[in-house]
């Protein structure tokens, strides 16, 4: 048009700007503004208008709101324009403060003016400011407007007051769908699920016909109560009703059976759709994953793909889980590539799902090569890669990931102290054991039960038993494992005395013991050499407490009498035991044997390791 000279007039610049408006296009805008000044077009009020509006649009808000009071003559239109935009942009406080200016500026607000400032209220939850507004208009009858009735049903429901926004529905003039199925979804957001299908049924009841949108939301509601039952009877009136399988309702549904394990139900609804897109496909392949059964998700991420339909990010985080937990690494790296081809790979959601894949099926270079890369380190990233470490017994490189965190100030959270606190217990490394304690303290989960629990292990694996009594001695909630763990504490440090000490102490508080305290206790007396305790601990565990003992309680024994050279005691424990003894054992019994000069349990013992393992047996000749 201006390569032929002809000049543009009101009209044409005005959807001109229109279209900038619904692009959002700034740069265009600014060209127009330009010539539309050169033509002395800026002082129409309408030209003005469409300019504030574009402005305000685009996110340009100062531009915006300087244009509008450079105005020769402002009307309601000029301040609804910015105020829209200012509403659409996120900015509710600024569309209330235009309220008010405008007011100021001797300008009454029309229906597009109170809207705005309902939905600003709303944004904000300013419900003193909604209610007032609300009062304000209902004076004029405002109020019964249909737009404005059903802004007021939202902007109540976004503020938090249910009550407000029902008694507002069921007072309207006109029951309209709209307004039903925003109260219907406000109670569903705040978990109130039986009170929004009782408001789907009073929709009903007042001759307002359920769309699609009304029953997903219903069927979110029987998802979120676990109710099957129901859900299948909104299915069943859907059906009744006649309404067309769409993919809103699909979708629910698949989610719903899912969520179920309906997942042959889920299976077929998703077969019936007539169009299907990413949300129910993947809403089956989550569910699959969910239940465990990865092998069907691979295959439903294949079909999906087959349909052309390209999954979403939520997609292959499921879908990496699947290969996670199938420990299969050459799918995971095909869908790796897929991801990559995508431009998703840096995202959290999905990068966070790699790293955990990659650290499931064992290949921990290829974890901290996507977590290198990835943006944005989060704790769920930190998480999955430390776990990695913490699995394979990398124990330097979780302490090591700790120290970049702490200089990154990234907070760790419980799940990663504990591992940490493992790694140092592991590699006995006191000072920085310490150091974790104090990340604890600071991070304020000293009387996380877990953490306590796994402070005072680490403080009995690094020697500093009373380190972790300490800890103990802090707890406000203790059980059975802090218990046993500070046994054990002492028990490792032989300092056998202390943890029948904590035994006792633990038996006059109320707890009783499980077969793990036998063990911890059989163990510390056996390191202190506790001969007499150690059987009175048996005898206890047998006979007060009906414990059936387990291997590693008969081994303890025998180590336990072997130490103080009575063979004969610990050979009647290994003549006990229902599974065969470890040649550990019974290698270590033979070396009594012969330190104490006991002959006849000597050749039994050598008897039982050649039967037992006769690779071992001229190793056992040798020391016999």
């Amino acid at each position: 048009m201006q390569a032929e000279n002809i000049s543009p007039d009101d009209v044409t610049f005005i959807f001109a700007l229109k279209l900038c408006s619904s692009v959002r296009s700034i740069r265009e805008s600014q060209l127009l503004h330009a010539d539309i000044v050169g033509r002395g077009l800026e002082s129409k009020t309408f030209i003005g208008n469409a300019l504030v509006d574009v402005y305000a649009k685009c996110g340009t808000h100062k531009e915006a709101h300087s244009l509008l009071f450079s105005l020769h003559t402002r009307d309601v239109v000029s301040w609804n324009a910015l105020m829209s935009g200012y509403g659409e942009n996120g900015c509710g406080e600024e569309v209330l403060s235009c309220l008010k200016e405008m007011e100021q500026d001797g300008i009454l607000p029309d229906k597009t003016s109170v809207i705005c400032g309902l939905k600003a209220c709303g944004l904000v939850q300013k419900l003193g400011k909604g209610r007032e507004i609300h009062l304000a208009i209902a004076k004029v009858g405002l109020d019964q407007e249909l737009h404005v009735s059903n802004t007021l049903v939202v902007m109540y429901v976004k503020c938090g007051s249910l009550v407000d926004a029902n008694k507002l529905v069921l007072s309207a003039s006109k029951h309209d769908l709209v307004a039903w199925t925003v109260l219907i979804a406000g109670h569903i957001e705040k978990g109130m699920n039986i009170e929004a299908l009782k408001c789907f049924e009073k929709m009903k009841q007042q001759g307002v016909s359920p769309d699609s949108n009304a029953y997903v939301f219903c069927l979110q509601a029987c998802c979120d109560m676990k109710s099957v039952g129901q859900g299948q009877l909104v299915y069943l009136e859907i059906v009744k009703r006649g309404l067309n399988l769409n993919i809103f309702i699909g979708s629910a549904l698949v989610h719903m059976y899912t969520k179920f394990g309906l997942l042959v139900d889920a299976h077929d609804v998703l077969q019936c759709l007539p169009i299907r897109n990413e949300v129910c496909w993947t809403a089956l392949v989550s569910g699959y994953v969910e239940h465990g059964l990865c092998r069907e998700a691979l295959d439903c991420f294949k079909k999906m793909q087959a349909e052309n339909i390209s999954p979403v990010e939520f997609t292959y985080a499921c879908i990496l889980k699947a290969c996670g937990i199938l420990g299969s690494f050459e799918e995971g790296q095909y869908i790796h590539l897929d991801v990559v081809r995508k431009g998703f790979e840096v995202e959290a959601y999905v990068g966070n799902a790699l790293v955990d894949m990659y650290v499931k099926v064992g290949h921990l270079y290829e974890a901290k090569s996507v977590f290198d890369k990835l943006p944005y380190l989060n704790v769920v990233a930190w998480t999955a890669l430390i776990s990695g470490y913490a699995e394979g017994e990398l124990h330097e490189q979780v302490l090591d990931c700790f120290g970049q965190m702490q200089a990154k100030n990234i907070n760790a959270d419980a799940v990663i102290l504990i591992l940490c606190l493992k790694a140092c217990g592991a590699t006995i490394s006191l000072e920085r054991g310490r150091e974790v304690h104090a990340e604890v303290r600071k991070s304020g989960l000293e009387n996380d039960l877990f953490l306590a629990n796994s402070l005072i292990d680490m403080y009995g694996k690094c020697g500093s038993p009373e380190e972790g009594q300490e800890v103990f001695n802090r707890m406000s909630v203790r059980d059975i494992v802090s218990w046993n763990a500070l046994i054990t504490a002492y028990g490792e440090n032989h300092e056998g005395k202390m943890a029948l000490q904590s035994f006792k102490r633990m038996q006059e508080q109320g707890f009783e013991p499980d077969i793990a305290t036998f063990t911890c206790l059989l163990i510390a007396c056996s390191h202190s050499s506790l001969i007499e305790d150690g059987q009175k601990c048996f005898e206890l565990m047998v006979e007060k407490y009906g414990y059936e003992p387990i291997p590693q309680h008969y081994s303890t024994m025998v180590d336990l009498f072997a130490r103080a050279g009575e063979v004969v005691k610990a050979w009647r424990f290994v003549e006990a035991m229902q599974s065969p003894p470890s040649k550990e054992l019974l290698t270590a019994l033979l070396t009594s044997c012969k330190n104490y000069g006991e002959g006849e349990v000597g050749e039994r013992c050598f008897d039982l390791l050649v039967q037992l393992y006769p690779e071992d047996g001229a190793m056992g000749h040798h020391m016999y």
